[in-house]
């Protein structure tokens, strides 16, 4: 591994340049073989990408949620959940999008999901490739770091999966890393440019990436080597850059759904900002968390509690040491800056975890600045050329890559089993139930409305509110939670895990007024499999029961 990087600006610049190791061009890809393990940082992802889909064949919950707009935008019937009524009810205007094109050529959701999964690919691929010229050029990153980078990108469970099944992780980590990569050689003519369309990307990849944008923005601030004034130009070209490329979809959201903010943030933002209304104590238990949430950037898709412990503190201590970097000196200050910004990012996901819920699939910048901060110290440390600083670079990198290549291996069963048991002979076995048992018109609530609203086409009333206008405005009005809005609400059928069952028997307005109308039991289907790493979440969803309203109630 070779650690030459360049003098960032400013009198510190590079805080150990005397310790550097000369490079050579037989050493790092500068010269000729740089294209070589450029494409080896595409290859490695782009296999284990397809090995995923070809042995897991998931499509995640959220898929159909999109998919279900996507659909009645096709069909005629608007850019919408629910014909009839206006609720921009997804998160991602990627992911309602670019499926539209192939299900118009070829009418089909298997080719939509193909194209889709093709298209975020590529961007992750490209973006990724972007980032690693821009290590080379500016930080002589050596064939040895891009490897590894490469490797962790290849087995990371929060980056591969969430590209493959039908979220947007792979637009979000491509844009992402794109804008990281302008964000190095920021003083450059044109870079302005990259990190605008890469802005623009990522503002149609999520609504919340406004603070990602905020804080590479910050990664520039702090490598750039020309003047305040060059670096404020050059912020203000590329905000307007991103501004003119977004502002078309931010005026027909606002003139077609009556607000530019999706109703997802709007239903998620339903509950208080504040545990308890109180500042101490939501900092106190951001505290608490912010431990595991490290042990989620290169950890499992949910918790670690039916895992090996080995893994879990191995995933702990990656998560957490790369975004502690920025207090040591050694580093250089696109290092140091690129783990302050990935311990900014885990307090904001505690911060998600405290108010709701901090999902798999939030982490993949995060993931992706931990490999960049992991590869850099890494290089550092051999540079050193001292026998124990060598080897603990060897120790940490083969761990961490154990880690993730063991996690990446064993979770493919885990979702294997959960696609198989959960999502097709559950979910979507309930969805198609329900569209042949229920009246055109009957509601149906419930907390999982991908598989069961896409295919019982049923209206939905979901928990938060996701698409559901109908639900904010009772917890608001009411202040009622998961289990009291049945009695406001009224839905003809109630769809409940085995866990939620008890629940809604407390609330005595839900319990006399439904009755039992269809049990889907895979309890025992899920139990052959034995107690594999993450069995948790199959067992969790195994067991669904369908509630009918009563006449007359």
């Amino acid at each position: 591994m070779n650690y030459v990087p360049e003098k960032l600006g400013g009198e510190d610049g590079l805080d150990s340049e005397a310790h550097a190791a000369p490079s050579s061009p037989s050493s790092h890809p500068a010269t000729g073989p740089r294209s070589i393990w450029l494409w080896a940082m595409l290859l490695l992802p782009a296999v284990t990408a397809w090995v995923f889909v070809a042995h897991t064949h998931q499509v995640w919950e959220d898929f159909y949620i999109t998919f279900r707009h996507t659909e009645n935008l096709v069909k005629g019937n608007g850019l919408v959940y629910e014909p009839g009524q206006r609720v921009h009810g997804f998160t991602s205007v990627l992911n309602t999008l670019v499926p539209a094109v192939p299900l118009m050529i070829f009418g089909t959701v298997d080719a939509s999901l193909f194209v889709y999964r093709l298209c975020s690919l590529v961007v992750l691929l490209a973006g990724l490739a972007m980032l690693g010229r821009d290590l080379v050029g500016r930080l002589h990153a050596g064939w040895a770091e891009l490897l590894f980078g490469a490797l962790l990108v290849a087995s990371s469970v929060k980056i591969i999966f969430f590209t493959m099944n039908g979220q947007e992780v792979g637009f979000l980590v491509g844009f992402f890393a794109l804008v990281l990569g302008a964000a190095l050689r920021f003083e450059k003519p044109g870079a302005w440019r990259t990190m605008g369309l890469g802005w623009a990307g990522l503002l149609y990849t999520r609504p919340d990436t406004p603070l990602y944008i905020a804080l590479v923005a910050a990664i520039a601030w702090s490598v750039y080597r020309g003047t305040n004034r060059g670096f404020t130009i050059g912020i203000l070209r590329a905000g307007t850059l991103a501004a003119v490329c977004y502002g078309p979809w931010f005026i027909f959201a606002w003139a077609y759904y009556g607000t530019p903010v999706p109703h997802t943030v709007l239903a998620k933002a339903a509950d208080s900002l504040l545990v308890g209304g109180s500042s101490l104590a939501t900092f106190s238990a951001i505290g608490e968390k912010f431990v595991f949430i490290a042990g989620e950037i290169f950890g499992p898709i949910y918790g670690l509690g039916s895992w090996p412990e080995w893994l879990g503190w191995g995933a702990v201590l990656g998560g957490g040491l790369t975004a502690v970097v920025w207090v040591l000196p050694a580093p250089d200050r696109f290092t140091r800056s690129c783990s302050f910004v990935l311990f900014l990012i885990l307090f904001y996901q505690c911060w998600l975890r405290v108010q709701r819920e901090a999902y798999p699939w939030y982490f993949g910048p995060a993931t992706l600045l931990a490999i960049v901060v992991a590869g850099r110290i890494a290089a550092m440390m051999w540079s050193r050329r001292v026998w124990w600083m060598r080897g603990t670079a060897v120790v940490l990198c083969g761990g961490l890559l154990a880690v993730s290549t063991v996690i990446f291996a064993l979770s493919h069963t885990q979702v294997r089993i959960q696609q198989t048991e959960v999502e097709e002979n559950t979910r979507k076995a309930i969805g198609l139930w329900l569209a042949e048992n229920a009246a055109p018109g009957d509601s149906v609530y419930l907390e999982p409305i991908g598989y069961i609203g896409y295919y019982s086409q049923l209206k939905i009333l979901d928990f938060p509110g996701l698409v559901s206008p109908e639900v904010v405005k009772a917890r608001r009005e009411h202040k009622a939670g998961f289990y009291e809005l049945p009695a406001i609400l009224k839905p003809k059928w109630i769809v409940a895990r085995s866990n939620e069952i008890t629940g809604f028997q407390t609330i005595q307005a839900v319990a006399r007024s439904y009755e039992v109308a269809k049990i889907f039991d895979r309890k025992k289907e899920v139990a052959r499999y034995g107690l594999y790493p993450g069995y948790h979440t199959a067992q969790y969803d195994s067991w669904f029961v369908v509630l009918r309203r009563k006449a007359g109630k």
